[in-house]
């Protein structure tokens, strides 16, 4: 007779099935930049084919490493041998922390138009006090002036 599938085993099943979503949604849009590859490489210009290139080997390296992530969970929880009595209290925590779906969004309720005629106009606040110039007084300066210049010595090259 088929056992009853355990904590851990529900908590795997739970965790594949909120990660196959997002593995579909991977696997669209490699499917989408390798047409857009396809159709780039139509074009007389090799340069137009490089961003669709990099967006197929982006989601090309996304979808294998989910897929390599959800392979070695699922092999290392089949091993049946290494499962002590904290899987069941794990799996239960595994379970608690899973993420909720957002709640709707919810429309505001319409308000009712008041005319602009009944609406008192804003009041202005005051404006406020203008500065107050700051003058400053000059300050003088001593300059010392040399009373006699130096003489200089004329170098004649020879010519």
């Amino acid at each position: 007779m088929a056992q009853e599938p355990g904590a851990v085993d529900q908590a795997i099943v739970r965790a594949l099935r909120d990660n196959l979503e997002r593995i579909q949604r991977t696997a669209d849009e490699l499917h989408h930049s390798v047409s857009d590859v396809v159709s780039a490489c139509a074009s007389n210009r090799p340069a137009n084919a490089l961003p669709p290139l990099l967006r197929a080997q982006t989601s090309a390296a996304s979808l294998a490493a989910a897929l390599e992530v959800l392979s070695r969970f699922v092999a290392m929880s089949m091993q049946t041998g290494q499962r002590s009595p904290m899987d069941g209290q794990l799996a239960d925590l595994v379970g608690r922390v899973a993420p909720e779906a957002p709640p709707a969004p919810q429309r505001p309720a319409p308000s009712q138009p008041v005319p602009k005629s009944a609406q008192a106009p804003p009041a202005r606040p005051a404006p406020p006090p203008a500065p107050r110039p700051v003058i400053q007084e000059p300050v003088a300066e001593e300059l010392e002036l040399e009373a006699e210049p130096e003489a200089l010595e004329l170098i004649e090259s020879p010519a």
